[in-house]
């Protein structure tokens, strides 16, 4: 894991972030195993410095939540959750975890508020489907 560490920090360090995708992938093994979470939130920004996706704010929520910023992370869903309206089983993932971490502050507006963001997207995915071409 040391050589991945390395590699990746030294990626970060070059300035060129022309291979966003490789550094998602990285940040969400990162989070998945519970290593580094700071080195996983580096590379899930950096990336979204290339492109603004949702897979890109996913990996940067649960890098968040990983170093206990539970708050920061259901946010950065939000915003995950609303690029991903054509992907509703990404989009359940990530709103089921996200409300976890509601519940895991006793934060009830901000369930309330990722609910909303959810019905937006399912309807977004709804008239996209109902609508031809």
């Amino acid at each position: 894991m040391e050589l991945a560490d390395s590699c990746l920090e030294r990626c970060i360090g070059i300035g060129s972030p022309d291979c966003d995708e490789l550094l998602i992938e990285c940040a969400t093994e990162y989070s998945r195993r519970e290593h580094k979470p700071a080195l996983a939130e580096a590379a899930a920004r950096f990336a979204l410095k290339a492109k603004d996706t949702g897979q890109g704010h996913m990996a940067l929520a649960d890098a968040l939540a990983l170093q206990g910023e539970l708050e920061k992370g259901v946010l950065e869903s939000q915003v995950a959750l609303g690029l991903l309206a054509d992907q509703p089983d990404q989009r359940r993932a990530m709103f089921d975890k996200a409300l976890r971490w509601c519940e895991e502050l006793g934060d009830q507006p901000l369930a309330e508020s990722l609910h909303a963001v959810q019905r937006l997207a399912d309807r977004q995915h709804a008239e996209r489907a109902e609508s031809p071409g």
